[in-house]
This record gives structure tokens, sequence and C-alpha cells, in this order.
């Protein structure tokens, strides 16, 4: 059974490049983390704090890659999305990892157009993913952290 954040699930934003659902966020995958930590709950502040830190670098990732996409330089687009990827799958940001590995193959493949799709919506897929982890480890988690870039 796949471990969906809401009852519904949400269908992967990265749809053009794979069928499969996500999650927004993996409540596996985070207390997996708390315990690795020493953790018994996935609000403590340690985890808060490392989310919260996901959180920062992607909001500050995504200028970068849409600099890159702009400028056709698909392989920093690769190299960033690549390393989204790993850091969004760590906290268990299922559906971004998703988005971010889907934006790697493309760029991979010097697929400019997919590359912008992509681009364009991980700034409002990092917005639910911040909204994710709110509701599910408290308020504090990355507040005021992710900004929208137009």
């Amino acid at each position: 059974m796949k471990d969906h954040a809401s009852s519904t699930g949400t269908p992967s934003p990265s749809g053009f490049w794979q069928e499969k659902e996500e999650p927004i966020v993996s409540r596996t995958v985070l207390r997996t983390r708390a315990e690795d930590l020493g953790e018994e709950e996935i609000g403590s502040p340690l985890l808060v704090d490392w989310v919260s830190g996901f959180l920062a670098d992607a909001s500050n990732e995504i200028p970068v890659l849409q600099r890159h996409a702009a400028a056709g330089r698909m392989q920093k687009v690769e190299s960033v999305a690549h390393r989204l990827k790993g850091s969004g799958r760590t906290v268990g940001a299922e559906a971004f990892a998703a988005m971010c590995r889907g934006m790697e193959q493309a760029a991979r493949e010097g697929n400019e157009e997919r590359v912008q799709e992509a681009v364009d919506r991980l700034s409002a897929l990092l917005e639910e993913t911040q909204a994710e982890f709110q509701d599910m480890m408290g308020e504090s988690v990355g507040a005021g952290e992710v900004q929208s870039e137009s």
C-alpha cells in the first residue's frame, strides 16, 4: 500500500514522465529519519530543523533552475535537479523528488520543453510540500522559507 499524505493521494506532478502516483510527503520516510536521529516523533525539533533546511535550500535552488532552463544549460539543470531529487527523497518529499527526477531525465535528453514545464511547476509544488510538512510536523516547519518566483 502506498504511503499517501492524504487519503486521496496526489497525482505525480511529473506525470508526463511517469504514470504512478506519489504522495506529497511520505510519513514512512519521516518516521525513519526521526528514528535515524534518535527521535521518537516526526515533530521533533531536530527533524523540523532538517526539513526546514531542505525547504530553504530547495527554495534557493528554484531560481537557479529557472535561469539555467531559460539559458538552455541542460547539463546545469540536470545537476541541480539531481541534487534536489536526492535531498527531497532524504526528507520524504516524494512528489518533489519525482518532479526533479523527471526534470533530470528531460535535461539529460535535451528536452527543453519538458524541463521548462517542470521548472514552471516546481515553486507551487514546493509550497504544497511545505504545507504537507506543516500539517504533519507543525507550523514551524520552514516558516517563511518557500518563496514563489513567477
